[in-house]
């Protein structure tokens, strides 16, 4: 996987949760962000739902599967520590990812990383749930240090364009099914 934005994902084993409570989340993020500091990766969207995640990243070296197995085995590790869960598998075989092969495509999995708590009925507006980049996206201040919610901002042309578009897709429910501008 060289260079390009990819839309990854990852659910718990048998489906199960991998967050038990916002210390597994914030210890999540910062496993994954010094990852994706080390590799040079620009992480342009997340969101941690109870059961599984999802990540819009921006690449420059075809490292995705080193840094994704890095930062899932640490955050593992520490889960099964803290919860004498005895080991075992946390997630469910590998990550998955998909290539966004144009802008329209990227945009459009930004709309489903950052819609999916809406989907899932845990808020009604993106920025009401508290573990998605949404909230960053609008104001960088709010997020951690390397999210690069300008560079996503810069795929839409424009803050105003960007949460238009994220209003749009969620009127139309259509943020849910992959489009076929996406698959190579």
């Amino acid at each position: 996987m060289v260079g390009g934005v990819y839309h990854v994902y990852a659910r718990g084993n048998r489906c199960e949760a991998i967050f038990r409570d916002d210390d597994d989340r914030r210890t999540y993020l910062g496993h994954f962000g010094m990852v994706a500091m080390d590799l040079g990766w620009r992480p342009l969207a997340y969101c941690l739902m109870s059961n599984h995640v999802h990540h819009l990243i921006e690449l420059t070296e075809p490292n995705l599967s080193v840094g994704m197995r890095d930062a899932h085995r640490a955050y593992a590790t520490e889960f099964n520590a803290r919860h004498a869960t005895g080991g075992g598998h946390l997630f469910q075989k590998r990550f998955g990812s998909t290539r966004a092969v144009n802008d329209g495509a990227l945009m459009y999995f930004a709309c489903y990383v950052l819609l999916n708590p809406v989907r899932a009925g845990l808020c009604m507006l993106p920025e009401q749930f508290a573990w998605s980049s949404y909230a960053a996206t609008l104001d960088a201040r709010l997020g951690p240090r390397w999210l690069a919610p300008e560079r996503l901002i810069g795929f839409f042309g424009s803050r105003h364009r960007f949460v238009q578009i994220i209003e749009a897709v969620s009127a139309m429910g259509i943020a849910g099914f992959e489009p076929m501008t996406s698959r190579v």
